[in-house]
């Protein structure tokens, strides 16, 4: 309901779920590329990167390896 403020549980029903977790989980790969922009700037330690977002750089690092 926080991602659609206003919207009938009637409105919500009608939501492509893949699509919107897609949506969601694209958002949250961005969120994390930030905050890693800003640890390569120094305005953030590595420390306020939490575990799990280090697993997803490391991911993202894989990804751009293959190519």
């Amino acid at each position: 309901m926080d991602l659609f403020p206003g919207r009938t549980l009637e409105e919500l029903d009608t939501i492509d779920l893949n699509r919107l977790l897609r949506a969601v989980n694209a958002r949250r790969l961005q969120a994390v590329e930030r905050r890693r922009k800003l640890l390569m700037a120094g305005k953030l330690k590595g420390k306020d990167i939490d575990a799990e977002d280090w697993q997803v750089i490391r991911e993202m690092d894989e990804m751009a390896q293959e190519d």
